[in-house]
């Protein structure tokens, strides 16, 4: 079959065509996906099974002890958004924990934050938009400080103690979390003595304290019909009708573990187990099941030709283990062409997606018309429903960062009435360099990433080619009279809201220009201006 949920189905269908009872069944698969995939589609089909090899995750708070232990090691706020994902959290952080999350994802995306450090910083420097977003900083800032005073004193104080009144708090998230934090506390009881006399770093004694704790053990369904055994357990069933599946290569025979320092010969001297003995154990196996059946049985047996993960699967080399005259036939059975599950089958929409009605928006930015004009639709996604890729991982600048970093130099030098009278290209740059170093400081402190180093170097050569340029113009009587100028227009019950970059006059004729500012590759004026959209919607993005 092509997949594991393939053999599945196929495993289901000889079942039900055969209508064996499920007294008189023996499944079993040699993979473990395969094995899952059983489980799942007998149980949809109304045979509930069971899977004991199922992978169990590991409890909510075990999760939690795991990021944890990097707020331990290093309290970046990438850390801090992974904890804000978890529940348990709330409890330490004094509650509103998807606000708090919501709030920094945003930071950290507009301001490139990871430290609390950044985060206060440009909290003193009033960067916030609105006294609203203020609010949030701060509350966000209140929730990291909590954060990390716990961590001060997990480090610094009685690790043992402070251990257990963090579980105790911990436990109030709910009656799962509850559970686990008494299997720790009991756990931490025993182990306090060692704890005073072995001295580690707390994040080994919490990882320690993890390893003891219990995998919670897969239940049976309620009303289960059949079980999903393994290659070794499927040995003992004692069903009439076996159905074998994933009886692929390196499945059966088992591969060993490949380690590079342990051949074959090594194992054979050490007398450990080789690949020969799995691979005479798993034969023996697998004849023994056949022969068990030979009389009044039924054996089918089903191998993938690819994996979970997509990977191409030969068959065992087991089921090629047959007389000269029944080899041709069976190679021809086992490499035969098999079409993909969904071959042959006509695409239809399952579902018309309807995005979420929000309000128009009452303040329409210039630079979001290009967007609407271009499509309707995206429009309506990235504006309104400001549905957007976050970058808050991001170590270097990105285009719109670069931009307002010198957008925001260009600014002050525009407000101070003495630099922006200047012909003298070298003080020019002089100031904008200088400028250029405090705003990289507001926005990293003293920790500036060697990325965002070399891009305010990019960046500073190209104010040297801006002074000079500058100085040319106010030699020529272009006198800057205005920067940042809002405009607003209103359109009906919305208004269009504008920023002009720069505006010039000329002290001899009077004449006034704008000016905006471009960082990167930019056409003329006609060719970015004038272009010709289609009056329609783009019926792709639909």
């Amino acid at each position: 079959m092509a997949d594991p949920q393939q053999q599945a189905a196929e495993a289901l269908k000889i079942i039900g065509k055969i209508k064996t009872p499920s007294d008189d069944v023996a499944l079993g698969a040699a993979d473990a996906d395969v094995g899952n995939e059983l489980a799942r589609v007998f149980s949809h089909a109304g045979w509930p099974a069971f899977h004991p090899a199922v992978a169990m995750t590991a409890g909510r708070l075990v999760k939690w002890f795991k990021v944890w232990a990097k707020w331990l090691t290093d309290p970046t706020l990438a850390t801090l958004a992974d904890l804000l994902t978890f529940e348990e959290t709330g409890v330490l952080v004094a509650g509103k924990r998807p606000q708090k999350a919501k709030c920094l994802a945003e930071l950290r995306d507009r301001w490139m934050l990871v430290r609390t450090e950044d985060l206060q910083r440009r909290i003193a420097e009033g960067a916030c938009r609105n006294e609203s977003e203020k609010e949030s900083a701060e509350a966000l800032l209140k929730a990291a400080g909590s954060l990390e005073n716990w961590r001060r004193s997990l480090l610094n104080e009685n690790f043992s103690s402070t251990l257990q009144r963090l579980l105790e708090i911990l436990g109030r998230a709910g009656s799962a979390t509850k559970e686990e934090a008494d299997l720790m506390i009991a756990w931490l009881t025993e182990a306090s003595p060692m704890m005073n006399q072995v001295k580690r770093s707390p994040g080994f004694w919490i990882e320690v304290m993890l390893s003891e704790i219990p995998t919670p053990t897969p239940l049976p369904p309620s009303g289960r019909v059949i079980d999903v055994q393994g290659w070794l357990e499927l040995f003992h069933e004692p069903g009439k009708h076996l159905v074998l599946c994933g009886m692929n290569d390196g499945k059966v025979p088992a591969r060993s573990g490949g380690e590079p320092w342990l051949s074959e010969a090594s194992r054979e001297l050490l007398g450990l187990i080789k690949d020969e003995d799995r691979a005479a154990r798993d034969a023996f196996l697998y004849r023994s099941m056949l022969a068990a059946r030979c009389r009044d049985g039924r054996v089918d047996v089903i191998c993938g030709k690819t994996g979970a993960g997509g990977e191409s699967l030969l068959p065992s080399r087991l089921l090629l283990a047959a007389e000269r005259s029944e080899l041709p036939a069976r190679v021809t059975t086992l490499f035969r062409e098999i079409e993909p599950p969904d071959a042959g089958l006509r695409w239809e929409k399952d579902f018309i997606w309807k995005p979420r009605q929000a309000a128009p928006p009452q303040r329409l930015s210039v630079t979001s018309l290009k967007d609407y004009l271009a499509c309707p639709f995206r429009y309506y996604l990235k504006h309104v429903l400001k549905m957007q890729t976050s970058g808050a991982g991001r170590r270097e600048w990105n285009a719109r960062d670069f931009g307002t970093v010198a957008h925001e130099v260009l600014e002050r030098w525009g407000r101070d009435t003495e630099i922006r009278e200047s012909t003298n290209p070298e003080s020019l740059h002089d100031w904008l360099s200088a400028e250029l170093d405090r705003v990289v400081a507001e926005w990293f402190g003293k920790r500036v990433p060697l990325a965002i180093r070399i891009q305010t170097e990019a960046l500073r050569q190209r104010l040297i080619w801006l002074s000079e340029v500058q100085a040319k113009n106010r030699l020529g009587s272009w006198q800057v009279v205005d920067v940042e100028r809002k405009v607003e227009l209103p359109v009906g019950d919305a208004l269009i809201v504008a920023k002009i970059d720069r505006i010039d006059q000329n002290q001899e004729t009077g004449h006034l220009r704008v000016l905006d500012y471009k960082t990167g590759k930019a056409d003329g004026v006609e060719k970015a201006h004038r272009k010709n959209y289609p009056h329609r919607l783009c019926f792709r993005c639909i």
